[in-house]
């Protein structure tokens, strides 16, 4: 038999070496992707909550709000007049919803129908929004197609063609929006507002948002929307802000130049609404005959978004809600969805709580609300309570989708403070600074002994009763008249004499 020669046990040695390192290369490489792969799981980059902001006010009161978002291909531009429904009486108090609608129709430069078509063709779109205190228009569209943006914005809020045809199309769509007619009948039968509204009116007593009826346009003149607009739409009273892809160098005095030279320095002074509860009856209202469900509501007064207290509202709100769901739906089961949520704009807001029920549970839905509202006021919110919803507002926060325009929303809220400091309150540090002493603070100072409770109501046996001999008593009298000309009618045609053939 030949032996191996020593060249031969080394080739082989050298072998068994080289694989043994490459099995060990490959161990350690996944063992090191491995580790990689977790850090990056368990470690994930922060997302930081400060919107950085460029702000400056133009010579004639213009202020201009930027935030850049380079991730972003759109740009969203909004112009946002300061007043809103709060600076007109219940009875017209539709007149800037009006004149917003018509505002958007028709201008001097684009003909009806123009605008928002052309700006369809650019994959945009162009819309308006009147709220309680300040009317917006946003329009949002590719950001390499900022210059046609602003162009039509511009000319929406500067150049208006108010006229009887675009103001009677204009009723009649803010008739569709809010749900009253031109029916002046059955505006009568149907003129007063959802319980939940008139809890609200209640919240502000004496101002012009304390409406016990529902506001109609239909009486709403051209010349009331003329004067609508020489009031409020002045440059001093307005907020143009830009947010999208599109850098600060990009807005350069030419883009900007039809703002700039507008020549009106006005001052515009709005009247300011608010809180004040002089009545604390609870409301008890009945639904329409399909009802079934009890509706019991509790309203709080709260004040807006650009005071600073948004997180305290928000967590107050976020542990009223929690507590009650707690014990109504998941201990009791006797309400469908207690909840209760924060509703706000930039300076006006309130506390909505509420659940539904059936007329058995009523009595202990309403005792229950009632009860920890008392519990709320005396006690506040615990602090281990405390710790836990901070860090559930600040993922919720953070995980909110960061579109363009909810960012929008956030900064048009705090636009006068920003047009002050030059500076975009965060968010986050907001919820970090809340303690239990801070919370309490904020409820001793805006929560009354007394809330204003409302409650809807199905028909009971006897009201249903009422309710249709009431409308068979009406339909009688509607009827009557009429059968009675039917037969006088009849008696005086001449009778015609039938005589059979002969």
């Amino acid at each position: 038999m030949k032996k191996a020669t020593p060249t031969s046990n080394t080739a082989i040695l050298r072998l068994v070496l080289c694989t043994v390192f490459a099995f060990t290369l490959q161990f350690l490489s996944t063992s090191t992707y491995a580790t990689t792969t977790k850090t990056s799981i368990t470690s994930p980059p922060t997302i930081s909550s400060a919107i950085n902001v460029n702000s400056f006010t133009m010579d004639n009161g213009l202020h201009v709000i930027h935030h850049y978002r380079p991730y972003s291909n759109s740009v969203t531009l909004q112009v946002v007049i300061g007043g809103g429904l709060d600076q007109y009486p219940c009875d017209k108090q539709q007149t800037p919803h009006v004149l917003e609608h018509m505002l958007l129709a028709e201008t001097r430069r684009f003909a009806e129908g123009d605008m928002r078509q052309t700006i369809k063709n650019l994959g945009g779109s162009i819309n308006g929004f009147t709220a309680l205190e300040y009317t917006h228009y946003s329009a949002i569209l590719h950001s390499n197609y900022l210059e046609t943006g602003l162009d039509m914005l511009y000319s929406t809020v500067f150049e208006p063609a108010l006229s009887i045809k675009t103001l009677k199309k204009s009723i009649t769509a803010v008739h569709a929006e809010i749900g009253t007619t031109n029916n002046a009948i059955k505006n009568l039968i149907n003129d007063k507002p959802a319980v939940k509204n008139l809890g609200v009116a209640r919240l502000y007593a004496n101002s012009n948002l304390d409406c016990t009826i529902r506001s109609s346009p239909s009486a709403i003149s051209l010349a009331e929307t003329q004067k609508a607009y020489d009031t409020l739409y002045h440059p001093s009273n307005m907020t143009l802000i830009i947010l999208g892809n599109v850098k600060g160098e990009q807005l350069t005095p030419a883009i900007l130049s039809p703002f700039k030279n507008i020549n009106d320095s006005s001052v515009v002074h709005n009247k300011k609404i608010s809180l004040l509860t002089t009545d604390t009856t609870p409301i008890i209202e009945h639904g329409k005959f399909s009802e079934s469900k009890v509706h019991v509501s509790l309203l709080l007064p709260a004040t807006g978004k650009s005071t600073g207290n948004t997180a305290a509202f928000q967590l107050i709100s976020d542990y009223f809600g929690e507590i009650l769901f707690n014990e109504l739906r998941i201990h009791l089961g006797i309400a469908y969805s207690p909840r209760a949520m924060y509703i706000a704009g930039s300076d006006l807001g309130h506390i909505y709580v509420t659940a539904e029920t059936t007329l058995e549970g009523e009595k202990k839905v309403t005792e229950s609300i009632l009860f920890h509202y008392k519990e709320l006021v005396i006690n506040g919110i615990p602090e281990k309570d405390i710790a836990r919803l901070k860090k559930r507002a600040i993922l919720k926060h953070e995980s909110k989708e960061r579109r363009n325009i909810r960012i929008t929303q956030q900064i048009r809220h705090h636009r006068l403070k920003i047009k002050h400091t030059g500076i975009m309150p965060n968010a986050i540090d907001e919820i970090k600074e809340l303690t239990s002493l801070s919370i309490k603070r904020v409820i001793d100072e805006h929560f009354p002994q007394q809330p204003i409770l409302a409650i809807l109501r199905p028909l009971n046996n006897s009201e249903l009763i009422q309710r249709l001999l009431l409308i068979v008593i009406i339909s009688c009298l509607i009827a009557l008249p009429l059968f009675r000309w039917l037969r006088n009618r009849n008696r005086r045609e001449p009778k015609i004499n039938k005589t059979s053939p002969r």
